[in-house]
């Protein structure tokens, strides 16, 4: 018992000076290796770990499930809908929690001056989860606080970065440019300083400001930077559609092409195509048609056909071939399965050509329909209303105009001219008629039909001797028959040297060529078995 006490007392004395030494290094106020060394730790494992987990993780999500509006200009940064953000809330908070309390706990401000490398990277955290939250006022606060705080460190230029950003969704943008000068006035930036990012942010202040030129400038030096795929595929397709923009129609083509050859994600690389055939002004279109025309063979695009026509649609309007593109509106629309904003589009396109040739009656109609299907955001919605509603009254009296016409016309005919042109307009009538009621009868009938019922098909013919296919000593593969007991599968039998079912009727052969044929089989195997007796023929 002595020598176990001994032996045990050494193990004692080191728990007892480990113990000492984590109490010792739970001080937050001084500055030794130790102290450091803990706090440290303890502040990038246990808190600011999990809560930046816990934001990048929804920031992914809420970029993968938003959607881009390819009619407008799209945004560089993708920050969310206002719906987004309010589902992010609670995630958001926990981040901010998070960070606080490792803040609290953990923060070594030893002669104003921070000794955990770790405090900056929770406020940043805080920052963004206040940002994507849409409070930009707390993350512009934040952001400034980190840049003023924690100067040296890694994270105080970036900081500024994410500050600008916040300026400019509060439309701030001289502060904005200013916060961003500063940036790239600094002497000495940090090894990893994300150039990128800078270029792209300085981009997106100068598409807000309406300064295009310059805006392409920044975004191709910020393409062209970017190691990130993703960000640069985007980023160049925002470049086809600022050029597309400024009329430089040759060098969007050119960056959409890009686009395409840089393994895009599907939407993106499907809008590049159509927009290389939305682009096109001069020259020979035919191969341009060629590949519109091969991805409406392609079923994968079926939920993007509608974007097709309207895209050939546009290069025969180019081309001055109206008629053609009339029918390739129309057939947008007809086929428009789940994109009502490009039904929409295709409405609209229509009436328009139809107003511009002042057939009032069709514009009336299709400006209409866009009216009931165009998002009130749409720049021309409140146009397409006022028109709808104007040409409606214009047609009514064009209506009246017309029909009184015609009865005019028709009282100052002779009475048998009369007789015969009533009686073309009955029968017309009655016609229509006809043609009206069979189509509901062909509709209701194939409402009553199985749409997928398909005709069953008659079984395959069983192999014969003469086909050249061997029968022997294969299993029936169709349903088993239940001729036996219970239901139960019918017992197997020999015959004529194949293995059939009992209740299945033999094959029939040649007599003669299937005797001898049935007895060189019995030999082979025969052979094969020495055991076995020989039947007597």
């Amino acid at each position: 018992m002595f020598m176990l006490r001994a032996s045990a007392a050494p193990v004692f004395r080191s728990l007892v000076l480990a113990f000492g030494l984590v109490l010792s290094g739970c001080s937050t106020e001084k500055d030794a290796f130790l102290n450091r060394s803990f706090h440290r730790t303890t502040a990038r494992f246990n808190g600011w770990f999990n809560a930046n987990e816990k934001l990048n993780e929804a920031v992914a999500n809420m970029e993968m499930s938003y959607q881009d509006d390819f009619d407008q200009v799209l945004p560089i940064f993708i920050y969310g809908t206002e719906q987004q953000a309010k589902s992010m809330s609670k995630t958001m908070d926990v981040s901010i929690d998070k960070c606080a309390v490792v803040i609290d706990r953990h923060s070594m401000e030893i002669k104003d001056k921070e000794r955990n490398i770790w405090i900056a990277n929770a406020y940043f955290v805080i920052g963004k989860a206040h940002f994507y939250k849409r409070s930009y006022y707390e993350a512009m606060r934040t952001f400034d606080y980190v840049g003023r705080r924690y100067k040296g460190h890694d994270l105080q230029m970036v900081a500024r970065i994410w500050q600008a950003r916040a300026a400019i969704e509060l439309e701030q943008y001289g502060k904005a440019n200013t916060v961003l000068d500063e940036v790239r006035n600094e002497r000495v930036l940090p090894k990893k300083f994300p150039h990128d990012e800078l270029s792209a942010v300085q981009a997106h202040l100068e598409i807000r400001r309406g300064k295009v030129d310059d805006a392409i400038v920044n975004l191709e030096r910020a393409v062209s930077l970017s190691k990130n795929r993703k960000e640069r595929v985007r980023w160049t397709f925002i470049l086809g559609q600022l050029y597309q923009n400024k009329g430089k129609d040759q060098q969007a083509i050119d960056q959409f092409a890009r686009v395409t050859r840089m393994s895009p994600p599907y939407e993106i690389g499907f809008h590049a195509q159509i927009f290389q055939a939305l682009a096109f002004d001069r020259g020979n279109s035919k191969a341009i048609r060629q590949k519109l025309n091969r991805m409406l063979r392609d079923e994968k695009h079926v939920d993007h056909f509608d974007m097709l026509h309207y895209a050939l649609a546009e290069l025969d309007l180019k081309e001055g071939q109206k008629e053609d593109a009339i029918a390739r509106l129309r057939t947008s629309c007809r086929v428009s399965t789940t994109d009502t904003r490009q039904k929409a589009k295709s409405f609209l396109r229509l009436a328009d050509i139809f107003f511009d040739d002042r057939a009032y009656k069709p514009a009336q109609l299709y400006y209409d329909s866009t009216a009931s299907i165009l998002s009130p955001e749409h720049a021309r919605y409140k146009e397409v209303n006022t028109r709808a509603e104007v040409l409606g009254e214009l047609v009514e009296q064009l209506n009246i105009i017309a029909r009184e016409d015609s009865l005019q016309r028709l009282a100052s005919m002779d009475p048998d001219q009369r007789e015969r042109i009533i009686r073309r307009m009955i029968r017309e009538r009655a016609e229509q008629e006809e043609a009206s009621t069979s189509r509901e009868l062909e509709a209701r009938e194939t409402i009553a039909t199985p749409a997928n019922r398909k005709p069953t098909s008659p079984p395959p013919a069983a192999p014969t001797r003469a086909s050249g296919i061997s029968i022997t000593r294969r299993p029936w593969r169709g349903a088993l028959p239940t001729s036996g007991k219970n239901g139960a599968p019918a017992p197997w039998k020999m015959i004529g040297g194949a293995r059939t079912r009992a209740d299945r009727q033999p094959p029939t052969w040649p007599s003669r060529r299937s005797k001898s044929w049935m007895r060189r089989n019995r030999k082979a195997r025969m052979a094969r078995s020495p055991g076995a007796t020989r039947r007597p023929t």
